[in-house]
């Protein structure tokens, strides 16, 4: 019994440990997106402006067919990396309650790790 409450500790203890939430080291803002320009800054740029992305998805990019409309950045990219913050309240004047406020950077990369383009997005 004892053997089986130490091993349980055991494995809490350590996925204690491996769970590390991520958090941008820097300041996420409509001017930090307005600083990624796409086709010139690159991911260590975008790294060095936001920090770490808080997720980081790789694809395979779907191929733009000449002649057809250009398809949006999310299908063509090869990363998407998504940065998010959250305040308490969605307003100064908003009531106590109404859940938190968003703001998200999503930033593409084509396969040379150049913006695609950068998109935000906030909760309103």
């Amino acid at each position: 019994m004892i053997r089986l409450l130490l091993g349980t500790m055991l494995i809490a203890l350590v996925l204690l440990l491996m769970y590390r939430p991520v958090f941008p080291t820097k300041h996420l803002g409509p001017a930090a997106a307005a600083a990624i320009r796409k086709g010139t800054t690159n991911k260590a740029q975008v790294r060095a402006l936001l920090g770490e992305p808080q997720s980081a998805e790789r694809q395979v990019p779907l191929r733009q067919v000449p002649g057809t409309e250009p398809l949006p950045a999310k299908y063509t990219a090869s990363e998407i990396w998504t940065y998010w913050t959250v305040s308490k309240h969605k307003s100064s004047d908003a009531t106590p309650g109404t859940g938190p406020a968003h703001f998200f950077i999503i930033v593409f990369f084509d396969a040379r790790g150049m913006v695609l383009d950068c998109d935000t997005k906030q909760d309103e």
